[in-house]
């Protein structure tokens, strides 16, 4: 089980829980393409 911030601050807060094929993002206040960038600089999206 793999847990990462994906950032914090005024621009959005998010966390991705990842367990194998399971994946739970908590609090996503970023923009769906910001979100997607930094999913992908994680290798999770």
């Amino acid at each position: 089980m793999r847990f990462a911030s994906l950032g914090s601050g005024s621009q959005g807060n998010a966390l991705i829980v990842d367990a194998g094929e399971t994946k739970v993002l908590l609090d996503c206040g970023f923009s769906a393409r910001m979100a997607t960038a930094r999913l992908a600089r994680l290798g999770t999206a």
